[in-house]
């Protein structure tokens, strides 16, 4: 067939990325939670929050993905977008959980992965900002 693609063991996932950063691991962990937690929300909240919270959570991972390759210069920029958008995550979910969206144990459930990440965001940036410089 196509051997780009292979279709040999399609029901077991690729094995996991050594090289991986833990908090990118942890958020694609906490994706693939809201992501099942996604259509079970009630309509109107699906198209708003869910949309919303979505959303963030893929940029979350691309400015993750795109700051470990970050040259050193860039770096803090991408770090202090993570953390910020981060805030915003855990916000919105709070928001979504208190507009009885979501129930108690999936906010439970989503909301210590974002609190896991957040702690791994502020010591990647406070490592940061300590082996450089200021300028």
């Amino acid at each position: 067939m196509n051997e780009l693609f292979p279709t040999t063991n399609l029901q077991s996932p690729p094995p996991k990325n050594p090289a991986e950063i833990p908090i990118l691991s942890l958020l694609k962990e906490g994706y693939l939670l809201w992501h099942s937690f996604l259509p079970n929300l009630p309509r109107l909240t699906r198209y708003t929050l869910g949309v919303k919270i979505d959303n963030l959570f893929v940029e979350l991972l691309e400015i993750t993905f795109t700051a470990k390759y970050a040259r050193r210069e860039d770096k803090l920029k991408f770090l202090e977008e993570l953390s910020r958008k981060l805030d915003n995550l855990k916000f919105f979910v709070t928001l979504l959980w208190e507009a009885k969206g979501l129930n108690a144990s999936k906010y439970g459930q989503l909301s210590h992965k974002l609190t896991a990440a957040g702690k791994m965001s502020g010591k990647w940036l406070q490592l940061f900002k300590k082996e450089t410089p200021a300028s």
